[in-house]
């Protein structure tokens, strides 16, 4: 712990921190704006071909964001299936594998949902559910807050929830955290706090929260992270459901409790 923190402050002292711009690409648009309808397989997995097909209006959006070790696009297809059957978008987005949600994060997925709620004429407050395990699970939580959409529930499965506590055994993780958030403009503590889940707790949005955590998870145990998120929600009296199976591993649900994750996503949409 003593070496995690020396480390902590070590990179602290070495960053050195630029003044922030929104940056534009060379036409002076924003640069999310690259992303359209005809490209968006490049940024991100969807169903959106089945979606074309659907009988009956689409309900809501699922977004499923992956964990650090995932760079694929393929997405989740059978999680797509399932999101397909409820009429039901499913996205995923690719927004690096280093990314903890950070600003981009949050701006590429806000413009894949902009551009799916054009395509489909839908309606601007169509809801969405911010789903996610492990790093994804912390991005699930923390898009919530920043996200220009009607964010009306989270599922998070093994999520970090403490990025400090999570460094303290994973030194590596220092890496990603660097990448995704070394060019804040701010101290680099409080860069970290802007996506540490326990860290936003009077950020989070008063909805419903759905969190799994193995009690066997030695990846990101349950005992520093989802624990104290949930005791943090309850006391503010936010509508919450735990999970915490102690057999389970990292990102490893229960069949049985993997199908309450899902009738909670499912839920959550609009004429559900």
């Amino acid at each position: 712990m003593k070496k995690a923190v020396s480390l902590f402050i070590v990179f602290s002292l070495m960053l050195s921190v630029s003044a922030c711009t929104v940056v534009s690409d060379a036409g002076g648009e924003p640069f999310e704006s690259i992303i359209t309808f005809d490209n968006l397989s490049l940024f991100c997995a969807t169903n959106v071909s089945d979606a074309e097909n659907f009988e009956e209006p689409i309900r809501g959006i699922m977004l499923e964001f992956h964990g650090i070790s995932d760079q694929s696009l393929a997405g989740n297809p059978a999680v797509g299936r399932r999101c397909t059957a409820q009429n039901v978008l499913y996205v995923f987005p690719s927004n690096g594998p280093w990314n903890w949600m950070d600003k981009t994060a949050v701006r590429m997925t806000d413009r894949i949902i902009d551009i799916l709620i054009e395509h489909f004429g839908l309606d601007k407050d169509i809801p969405v559910v911010s789903t996610g395990h492990s790093m994804g699970g912390a991005g699930a939580i923390t898009y919530s807050v920043y996200s220009k959409h009607n964010v009306t529930a989270v599922a998070a499965d093994s999520a970090v929830c403490d990025l400090f506590a999570y460094a303290e055994y994973n030194a590596s993780a220092w890496r990603s955290i660097i990448r995704a958030l070394g060019d804040y403009d701010m101290p680099f503590e409080d860069a970290i706090k802007t996506v540490s889940p326990i860290h936003l707790i009077d950020e989070l949005k008063d909805i419903p929260y759905f969190l799994v955590h193995g009690g066997s998870d030695t990846d990101v145990p349950a005992e520093d992270h989802s624990d104290i998120l949930n005791s943090l929600l309850l006391g503010k009296g936010f509508d919450v459901v735990y999970k915490r199976p102690e057999t389970m591993t990292h990102v490893a649900m229960p069949g049985v409790i993997e199908t309450l994750y899902f009738e909670f996503i499912f839920s959550n949409m609009n004429n559900g």
